[in-house]
């Protein structure tokens, strides 16, 4: 894993190899879908593959923080 992040320390060299979103996305190239990431937490997670690299580039929220803007 390559990350920005507010906790790059818990992400950068990680493998999230075996999660299944990530798994899929590499087929289908792109797309959206929910995941629980490395760190346990459930994400709204949008992906797309990088054109000329072999990197997929992932971005999410949490899920608690999409819930709480829909229904407060």
């Amino acid at each position: 894993v390559i990350a920005a992040s507010a906790n790059p320390e818990g992400w950068v060299g990680q493998s999230v190899q075996g999660n299944s979103l990530i798994e899929s996305a590499w087929a289908k190239r792109s797309g959206t879908g929910t995941v629980t990431m490395i760190d346990g937490v459930e994400r709204v997670a949008g992906y797309e593959l990088v054109r000329g690299a072999p990197w997929l580039m992932v971005a999410g929220i949490p899920q608690a923080e999409v819930e709480e803007v829909f229904w407060y």
